[in-house]
């Protein structure tokens, strides 16, 4: 046989996979998120990929790929693995056992733990948002993913059960526990029906769903002293919702602590001490009463939301602590440079997207959106879009969202301005004929996350 430079060739962990199916043409989609490379591979060559675990060398996974029913020649297969390899997508031999963290996470806070919720919110959700038809990962617990598919016999996807779901990464279920991905159908959740309903809610309820979906888009954040209930903004849905009373609430009727919450709601931390800027930190207490002044100066309706946003970080760098966030906003000449960079990382990411994604795409469609609207529009010359910047804002401070993002909170004030300068580029251009794009803030929050553009800051 041909000779292959590795021995026993596997996925590399740090590799994503994803099943597409694009304008009705089903592929696999490798993704290297320390690059940004994208490899396309059939759903054969996946099939082929998943038997490479790392103990069979090539006369080996040639057997394989008979049980499969697959017959490549060896100069095929030799090809598929050394052009993953080349790319460097692959690892040779068995994947290193899996290591507890060196730092053990935090004790989850007590049942009686308070609860603070955003104030004067609830959703109602009209199913013209992007959550079920925009992130490359929508993760299941293995339960729920053995749920999904015995419902996937019921229903009509266009994917064998046995293609619904791939490892969150790698190729191999290393972990009884690990969460696995759904199929995207044109960047939807293969089980999202024609009616922009969830197929697995309307067959089983609620809880046929996965618990991300169930819980989306409340987020939940320890402060210290209570459980914050506040929300990620990155859905139509949200932002219509501002002012309409009779929806849902972010947590379940009449909740007061913790322990009442869903067990399976994630929850963050907010670290001690809070880094400010990068030489300056605040004690996490301080921060509690903070966050609240800033949600009730950003629900006001007399200032530039990005001006005062970038006024804040500027005081607080200057300061080396938190300081009284009722200012006046600034100039933002100073957000050129990162209005450029997130030009580069979007134009990057929408011509990634154009590769291997539908026409009717959301994800594709967005960012082909922002990155042409930010080479036609001065951010800084279009309208305000002040009713979503200031409940966008509010809901992000009360939730200690700038300052919980692994950054300090005066890089998250200025890319938080620089995000709502990229929504009004785009609301001055044509949108899209989506209903998602009444609202191109949240798409642009859904696709700083999706796309994993969160690095683009010249910090």
């Amino acid at each position: 046989m041909a000779a292959l430079s590795l021995e026993r060739p596997r996925l590399a962990l740090h590799v994503q996979a994803r099943v597409h199916v694009a304008d009705g043409s089903p592929h696999v989609v490798l993704h290297d998120p320390r690059t940004r490379l994208v490899a396309r591979i059939s759903l054969d060559d996946w099939r082929l990929l998943r038997e490479a675990d790392g103990t069979r060398d090539l006369d080996a996974l040639c057997l394989a790929a008979a049980r499969l029913g697959i017959d490549p020649s060896e100069e095929e297969l030799v090809r598929l693995f050394s052009e993953l390899d080349e790319a460097g997508l692959l690892a040779d031999g068995l994947a290193p056992p899996l290591r507890e963290p060196p730092v053990p996470a935090p004790a989850p806070p007590a049942p009686e733990t308070p609860l603070e919720v955003l104030p004067d919110f609830t959703l109602t959700c009209d199913g013209r948002g992007a959550c079920c038809r925009f992130y490359g990962s929508v993760g299941f617990a293995p339960l729920e993913a053995l749920r999904a598919r015995v419902a996937a016999a019921e229903l009509a996807l266009p994917l064998a059960d046995a293609d619904l779901f791939t490892p969150l990464s790698g190729a191999q279920i290393d972990a009884p526990d690990e969460p696995r991905a759904v199929a995207l159908v044109d960047g939807r959740c293969a089980f999202l029906d024609g009616g922009a309903r969830c197929a697995l809610h309307a067959r089983g309820g609620p809880y046929a769903k996965p618990a991300a979906c169930r819980i989306y888009p409340a987020a939940y954040v320890h402060d210290g002293g209570a459980v914050r209930a506040s929300l990620a903004p990155e859905c139509a849905c949200v932002f219509s919702s501002v002012g309409r009373p009779s929806g849902a609430g972010l947590v379940p009727e009449g909740a007061a602590t913790y322990g009442a919450l869903d067990p399976a709601a994630g929850l963050l931390v907010v670290p001690d001490p809070v880094p400010l800027s990068l030489h300056r930190t605040a004690p996490r207490e301080a921060l509690r009463p903070w966050s609240r002044a800033v949600h009730d100066v950003a629900r006001r309706a007399d200032r530039d939301a990005a001006g005062w946003a970038w006024a804040l970080a500027q005081a607080i760098e200057e300061a080396g602590a938190l300081v009284d966030p009722d200012r006046a906003p600034c100039g933002l000449e100073a957000a050129r440079p990162w209005l450029a960079a997130f030009r580069e990382a979007i134009t990057a990411e929408a011509d990634a997207q154009d590769a291997h994604r539908g026409a009717s795409d959301l994800s594709r469609v967005v960012a082909r959106w922002a990155a042409d609207a930010l080479a036609r529009v001065d951010p800084l010359a279009a309208p305000a879009q002040a009713r979503d910047e200031g409940f966008y804002l509010a809901a992000l401070a009360f939730g200690h969202r700038l300052a919980i993002e692994g950054r300090p909170l005066c890089v998250g004030l200025r890319d938080r301005a620089t995000r709502i300068l990229v929504a009004r580029a785009m609301a001055a251009v044509p949108a899209p004929l989506d209903p998602a794009a009444a609202h191109p803030l949240a798409l642009v929050e859904a696709a700083t996350r999706n796309l994993g553009l969160a690095g683009y800051a010249p910090i």
